[in-house]
């Protein structure tokens, strides 16, 4: 069974005594308590999960997190019916029935995808062109009719929510590795503490990756964190998402899965002296030739699933990246049996030797100074093309083209971004009184730097220290390789926007930062373009020979 097949023995957020049963597309499937539906759904071994929005072409789960382009279901669970969930954020409960939206049959038989052979003419925009004669009103009623994802069901009614209200000396919104350091330090300051984390457990990306802090390993340096915050009287509210930043520094947030509420959420509205955004940051893709098969994923959320949830994602494993963080993704993969190849955009000398040695020793080729081009597969990737030519037979590709601070609520309480070329993100500018951005949200990415800064910005001298080779990347935007025409390269994977899409754009002189977002829908979608904003600025950038930092964001 594929169940068994794709499943590790570990997995340190599943509790394996509780198995629960699904349905996906009528098809009967087995998860265990502590999954979500997308780290389900791949254990299960379905890789077609969904259909892009204009070519109906196959998606597969791309992230981990809210992120999310693709990944979105009909989801019917007892009364409750939620037409646009996110696979990658809700919990797996037992007897769900999961339906594939946006496609006219199942995610793996759609009858309209067909759309895909007729792409070229419906690009970006056609809509604008093509039905202006004789009258938009003739067309209107069928656009739409195929517009949308899910369908809202016509006898459902909104229960009300349960609300809160709170204050505290400091709002900390995010409990990854900046965010405990900080609460810590502001806790042992007596200082009244709120920490908003947006997944069910505390930790961020400690619960995957590989640091030792004073000496523990990093879950371990979590759970004591965590009791420590505890002890110490933190209020900690875990499943909720921090959705804005207001006047007066008031923070609004959503938190889902209560039981004392009739909808199952509560929303707080938090009243702070200080807040402390310590969002972490969101992995790029990289771009290459139908990088939108499923099959493909960023390469931080391919070890979620592994360490996670004991998902191994394939057997041939490629690991592309422009950056260190993947590194840590080879090596996970090996480790749990797959044949591994890295490939490095970078030149052999502007990688660390240390990263190389330890390449070799654990038996993981290294293919520096390579990218990919294209990826094949009728349905899902098969093998991959360098740009030295080379071709490897793959079944999984796990990709990274660089991280980008999560800044959404920074930029919410007016913060301007500011471009830095050299960490090739945008990054906080303007000071914003009573708010502070912290750790990889702030744009740093050495460990020890970001633990510190986490504890200077409420106050506090101490901060926990690692030990061993940790988290030292550089994060750089690479121009994508577009100079050959008919290449399909995708920019949007929700909203079917290629790198053709913005070519046009700029030919047809939309090439405002604002015009080419509504003119191609780039960054539209579901997910807000938080894999897709800054590649597509990259491109645009590119295509008019001007710096980033001039386009705007």
């Amino acid at each position: 069974m594929m169940f068994d097949l794709m499943r590790m023995a570990d997995g340190s957020d599943l509790d394996r005594s509780k198995r629960l049963r699904f349905t996906f597309d009528g098809r009967a499937c087995e998860g265990f308590a502590g999954d979500t539906i997308a780290s389900a759904l791949l254990a299960n071994g379905i890789r077609i999960v969904g259909r892009s929005f204009k070519y109906h072409r196959p998606r597969g789960v791309y992230s981990a997190g809210p992120e999310e382009p693709s990944a979105i279901l009909d989801l019917r669970h007892g009364a409750h019916h939620d037409p646009n969930a996110r696979a990658t954020l809700e919990p797996l409960a037992d007897g769900m029935e999961l339906r594939s939206i946006h496609a006219q049959g199942t995610a793996e038989h759609d009858r309209l995808e067909f759309l895909d052979s007729l792409s070229r003419f419906i690009p970006s925009a056609f809509y604008y062109k093509t039905f202006i004669w004789p009258n938009w009103g003739l067309y209107e009623h069928r656009i739409r009719a195929m517009a949308g994802l899910g369908r809202v069901d016509g006898k459902a009614r909104a229960a009300s929510g349960a609300q809160r209200h709170a204050q505290a000396d400091v709002c900390i919104v995010g409990a990854g590795p900046a965010g405990l350091t900080a609460a810590l330090a502001a806790m042992r300051q007596g200082r009244r503490v709120m920490l908003v984390e947006a997944q069910p457990r505390l930790g961020g990306s400690l619960r995957h990756r590989d640091v030792l802090l004073d000496d523990l390993a990093s879950a371990d340096w979590v759970d004591r964190a965590e009791q420590a915050l505890r002890a110490g009287g933190v209020q900690i509210i875990s499943g909720a998402v921090a959705f804005g930043l207001y006047d007066h520094n008031v923070v609004g947030v959503a938190q889902r899965h209560v039981t004392d509420s009739a909808n199952g959420e509560r929303l707080w509205l938090v009243r702070a002296a200080q807040i402390v955004v310590a969002a972490g940051a969101i992995e790029r893709p990289l771009l290459f030739q139908h990088n939108d098969r499923p099959g493909i994923m960023l390469a931080d959320a391919a070890l979620v699933y592994l360490r996670r949830y004991g998902v191994r994602l394939g057997q041939k494993v490629v690991v592309a990246t422009n950056n260190d963080s993947a590194y840590e993704v080879a090596h996970a993969f090996k480790s749990a049996g797959s044949e591994v190849t890295l490939v490095d955009s970078r030149a052999s000398d502007a990688i660390d030797a240390g990263l190389v040695r330890q390449l070799g020793a654990a038996g993981i080729a290294l293919l520096p100074g390579a990218r990919l081009v294209a990826a094949t597969g009728k349905r899902v990737v098969e093998s991959v093309t360098l740009s030295d030519d080379r071709i490897l037979p793959t079944d999984f590709v796990a990709a990274s083209g660089g991280w980008s601070p999560s800044l959404h609520l920074y930029c919410h309480a007016k913060g301007r971004p500011e471009w830095d070329e050299a960490a090739g993100a945008f990054r906080a500018g303007n000071k914003i009184s009573g708010v502070d951005v912290v750790g990889a949200a702030a744009g740093l990415w050495d460990f020890d730097a970001l633990l510190q800064q986490a504890a200077q910005a409420v106050g506090g001298a101490e901060a926990p220290r690692s030990r061993g080779k940790v988290r030292q990347w550089t994060a750089p935007t690479e121009a994508p390789a577009v100079g050959v025409k008919g290449k399909r390269i995708w920019i949007d994977l929700q909203n079917d926007v290629t790198v053709a899409d913005i070519e046009l754009a700029v030919r047809e002189n939309f090439s405002a930062v604002e015009h080419l977002k509504r003119y191609t829908t780039l960054g539209m979608g579901t997910d807000q373009g938080k894999t897709s904003n800054i590649n597509g600025l990259a491109v645009l950038s590119s295509r008019l020979g001007r710096e980033q930092a001039k386009i705007g964001a």
